[in-house]
C-alpha cells in the first residue's frame, strides 16, 4: 500500500537553492557597448505594436498587424508601407496604435513610399519616448544586433530576438511592391508582424527598419531591415519623397520563357496608366510591352529603377514599345 503522509523524511538531501539576482551596477559591457538588457529596457518604450482595419462595406474588419518605431515625442512613427497597404493596392482604412505601456491612439497616415516599403504615422500624444537612431551606412557584418518588434502581432508585443548583422547593402526585391531595396541581413529572427519595428546596434540605436524574411523550409535566419534617412524625413515634409520621378504605369515584366510561350518580345507590360499625368497623351497603352527607355534595353524592374535615377522631374523619356 501506499502513503498518503509522513511527517518523517525517507530520504536525506541537499535542498534547492534559490539565489538572489546579483545587483547590477553596470549596463555596459567591458569594451563599453550595452548589454542586450539594457538595449532592451531602452529601446522598448520606443517600439510600438500597429493595428489595420479595412472597411468591408457594412463593418470595420480588422486587416493586418505591424509594428512601429517612435521617431518624436510628438507623435510621429516610423513603419513599413506595406503594413498600410491592403493585398489589392489600396491604403486600408483605420490605423490603430499600441504604446508599450498598453495606452492606444487613432493614427494619422503622413506619409507612405511603396518603393522603398517605408510610411510615416502621427498619434496624438505627447512627451512620448523617442529612440536613438544610429547611421546605418557604418554597419558592419559581424556586429551585435537585436530585433524589437511583435511576431505575430500584439498577441507576443515587445519581442526581443538577437543576432548578428550577416551582411550590408544587400539589393532586396520586395515581394509586396517589386522595386529593389538596400538592406542590412540579420540572422535575429524576424516574423509576420515585426514589420515596421527596430533592428537596434550595440550601443541601442536603431539602424534599421525589419521588413522581410525568406520564408521556405530549407532557410533559416534570413531577415532583412531597411536603411531609412533620408526618406523618413522626405515624407514627414511632403507626404511623399521629393525629387523622385513617377512615369504613371504599373507593369509585370516579361521574362524570357514568357516571352517565347506568348510569342511576344521580353519587356514590361503595361498593365494601367494614370489618367492624371503626360503619359496618359502618349499613345501608350494597356497591353504594351516596353522594351527600351531612351534606346537603353528596360527590361526588369532594375533596369527601370536604375534609369529612373538619372532622371529629373520634367524631363521627357522616349519609350520603345
Amino acid at each position: 500500500l501506499l502513503a498518503g503522509n509522513t511527517s518523517s523524511a525517507v530520504n536525506s538531501g541537499p535542498n534547492l537553492e534559490i539565489n538572489s539576482r546579483p545587483a547590477e551596477n553596470a549596463e555596459k559591457t567591458e569594451d563599453g557597448l550595452l548589454t542586450d538588457t539594457a538595449i532592451a529596457k531602452k529601446v522598448k518604450p520606443s517600439v510600438v505594436g500597429i493595428v489595420v482595419y479595412v472597411n468591408s462595406g457594412r463593418q470595420y474588419q480588422m486587416y493586418g498587424q505591424g509594428s512601429g518605431i517612435i521617431m518624436s515625442t510628438d507623435g510621429y512613427i516610423i513603419s513599413n508601407a506595406h503594413v498600410f497597404m491592403t493585398e489589392e493596392g489600396t491604403l486600408v482604412n483605420s490605423i490603430q496604435v499600441y504604446l508599450d505601456n498598453e495606452e492606444s491612439y487613432g493614427a494619422e497616415l503622413i506619409g507612405i513610399d511603396v518603393r522603398s516599403d517605408l510610411a510615416v504615422i502621427k498619434i496624438k500624444a505627447n512627451n512620448l519616448t523617442k529612440a536613438e537612431f544610429g547611421d546605418s551606412s557604418t554597419v558592419e557584418v559581424g556586429e551585435r544586433v537585436l530585433a524589437i518588434g511583435n511576431p505575430n502581432g500584439m498577441e507576443l508585443a515587445g519581442s526581443v530576438t538577437g543576432g548578428i548583422v550577416s551582411a550590408v547593402n544587400r539589393n532586396i526585391k520586395s515581394s509586396s511592391s517589386g522595386f529593389s531595396m538596400t538592406c542590412i541581413q540579420t540572422d535575429a529572427a524576424i516574423n509576420p508582424g515585426n514589420s515596421g519595428g527596430a533592428l537596434v546596434n550595440a550601443y541601442g540605436q536603431v539602424i534599421g527598419i525589419n521588413s522581410s524574411k525568406i520564408v521556405a523550409n530549407e532557410y533559416e535566419g534570413i531577415g532583412f531591415a531597411i536603411a531609412i534617412k533620408p526618406i523618413v524625413d522626405s515624407l514627414v515634409v511632403n507626404g511623399f519623397v521629393a525629387g523622385r520621378v513617377k512615369v504613371g504605369i504599373t507593369y509585370q515584366e516579361i521574362d524570357k520563357f514568357t516571352a517565347a510561350l506568348n510569342d511576344v518580345p521580353m519587356g514590361l507590360q503595361v498593365m494601367s496608366i494614370d489618367a492624371t499625368l503626360d503619359v496618359a497623351k502618349s499613345g501608350l497603352q494597356v497591353g504594351d510591352i516596353i522594351t527600351k527607355m531612351d534606346g537603353k534595353d528596360t527590361i526588369t524592374t532594375e533596369d527601370v529603377t536604375e534609369f529612373l535615377r538619372t532622371k529629373k522631374p520634367g524631363e521627357t523619356v522616349k519609350m520603345t514599345v
